[in-house]
């Protein structure tokens, strides 16, 4: 894994309120801790990104039904499937 950030929080967030959970809902779901999840999605300026372990990003992919490369900084937009889902 990288030394630096490789986590998308915002794309955790989209994905988390497109799939309609709360954050309370997705942290039961990863098994994972509400204010560690709250922390990611935050993304701070002012602060540096958390950052999950590769354990906890699997278990928030399973939750969201995605892949953990979906939830990576610079994932190719092409790869995005989640208009797919529905239609």
């Amino acid at each position: 894994m990288a030394d630096g950030p490789w986590y998308d929080g915002a794309e955790q967030r989209r994905r988390r309120r497109a799939a309609g959970l709360s954050l309370t809902e997705l942290a039961a779901s990863a098994a994972s801790s509400l204010t560690h999840l709250s922390l990611i999605e935050s993304g701070k300026p002012q602060q540096a990104p958390r950052q999950p372990s590769p354990r906890v990003a699997k278990r928030v992919a399973d939750a969201l039904g995605c892949t953990v490369e979906d939830l990576m900084l610079g994932r190719p937009e092409s790869q995005d499937t989640t208009q797919a889902v529905g239609a």
